[in-house]
């Protein structure tokens, strides 16, 4: 059987049926949910338990991290989405309290408060019409944990991120929030190399950084 190309539907589909579980997928989403947990700022936290914000988990695989924020913030409601079917299917079989739904990310149309994508849009050759549309689809906050400065190598990996793909203003976004993480330094980590957290506002703020 030919593989189906990198990072097409097909071919999650095909991670996700066969051999994401055995890859260690699973660990590796929570792993990064996590981490994005304890680089959160205090203030968005803090934030996030006061007006139990909606959030969803955009391109959640089998919906590990949206578990992870559903427990982080518990007032709180989170959706995961993904465009495998296969994904979704799973997710839904291990976490049947949450909502899930298939959904492609250009045809978003359901408006959140947050909206989180952990370890996606690097899947892309051009990440940017999706970011826009992300930020389209969030009332307060757009949140990216991402591959920084990558040369691992990863197969599926399009696109290399660095600091000059955050600007301090996208439409009508502000960064409020960017922090690079060696995950190296992690203990058991599922990264070998670093991440960036970044937080956008939909409105007026204080950029400030820190690396």
């Amino acid at each position: 059987m030919q593989q189906p190309p990198p990072n097409s539907e097909d071919y999650w589909d095909m991670l996700f049926t066969h051999t994401w579980e055995a890859r260690r997928g699973r660990d590796q989403t929570t792993f990064f949910a996590n981490v994005a947990l304890d680089h959160f700022p205090d203030w968005f936290k803090e934030e996030i338990h006061a007006h139990s914000y909606t959030i969803c988990d955009v391109g959640c695989a089998l919906g590990d991290g949206v578990d992870v924020l559903a427990k982080a913030f518990p007032t709180t409601k989170v959706t995961g989405i993904d465009f495998s079917e296969e994904a979704i299917n799973k997710a839904k079989q291990y976490y049947p309290s949450y909502t899930f739904a298939v959904a492609d990310v250009l045809q978003m149309t359901d408006q959140y408060d947050i909206l989180f994508s952990s370890n996606t849009l690097e899947h892309f050759h051009d990440p940017f019409p999706i970011l826009h549309k992300l930020l389209q689809q969030s009332n307060k906050y757009l949140v990216l944990l991402l591959p920084f400065q990558d040369d691992t190598g990863t197969y599926e990996h399009f696109f290399r991120f660095d600091y000059e793909h955050f600007p301090e203003k996208i439409d009508d976004f502000r960064l409020t929030f960017l922090k690079e993480i060696d995950c190296r330094l992690i203990a058991n980590t599922h990264w070998n190399a670093k991440q960036i957290l970044v937080i956008y506002k939909k409105e007026e703020g204080k950029v400030w950084y820190d690396i």
